[in-house]
């Protein structure tokens, strides 16, 4: 199928659909209530005169209402638009961002923020044993808690973000300043990277003795960006950090 511009149609009909079929010329949106129905040569003609002999007021009434259904689609495919993108970038248990969004967020940082970011990896630790011994469902629930506590309690400040990467791993983008706004997400003055990590290493281990799994504890590791960096290259220092911990902890999965 192929789409022309007829020159006998006159202008609030020139999207033309040619059909193969050469009984039936095309689809007119005669009537937008109606949507597209087919029609034939004479039947062009026949609209076409129509139209000519209408009131121009009439031609513009109709214009208007076919240009108000046209805005109304839009608005309507605007707003299934942003719906689906906030579902392809929010992990569905914890309604924290995801994998996608994180990798958006950190190439824009690397593009835009050259040396003024951090990134922390948090891998939950004996985290399977919850899945094996009290079920998914209270694994779940603890992730879900560990999420929330995350950016309830651990006062990240307005610019950083948490991710869930997906299973038992988290990120956070670490920024390195603050607008000074909300005072709730302000971190405490002069805290260091590694003041940072036991607080949330500390908030893992609180909602894991609060769902009855006190052996449940968490290796993390951070790198600061450093100028020049790739992501993939940041991303390698950031892992290693996080393995090195849970090696220094002599951690068993």
């Amino acid at each position: 199928m192929s789409i022309t511009l007829p020159k006998q149609l006159p202008a609030p009909h020139d999207l033309y659909l040619q059909s193969g079929n050469p009984q039936v010329v095309g689809a007119w949106p005669l009537n937008p209530e109606h949507g597209a129905v087919y029609i034939t040569p004479t039947m062009v003609g026949r609209e076409s005169e129509r139209w000519k002999a209408m009131p121009v007021e009439a031609r513009i009434g109709q214009l208007d209402r076919r240009i108000d259904l046209l805005q109304d689609v839009g608005k309507v495919a605007s707003v299934h638009i942003d719906s689906l993108k906030e579902e392809l970038t929010t992990d569905s248990l914890t309604g924290l961002k995801n994998r996608r969004a994180f990798m958006t967020s950190l190439l824009e940082h690397v593009s835009e923020k050259q040396g003024h970011f951090a990134i922390s990896f948090v891998d939950l630790d004996r985290f399977k044993q919850v899945n094996d011994t009290q079920g998914h469902a209270a694994g779940d629930s603890l992730l879900v808690m560990i999420a929330d506590r995350a950016q309830k309690e651990v006062h990240v400040r307005e610019g950083d973000e948490i991710f869930r990467l997906g299973g038992d791993e988290f990120a956070v983008l670490i920024g390195t300043q603050s607008t000074g706004n909300d005072r709730r997400k302000q971190r405490p003055e002069g805290e260091t990277i590694a003041g940072f990590e036991k607080r949330i290493v500390a908030e893992v281990e609180q909602a894991a003795q609060e769902c009855g799994a006190p052996f449940v504890s968490a290796s993390i590791g951070t790198a600061r960006h450093l100028l020049g960096e790739t992501a993939e290259q940041l991303l390698a220092r950031v892992d290693e950090a996080m393995y090195a911990d849970k090696r220094a902890r002599k951690v068993v999965a």
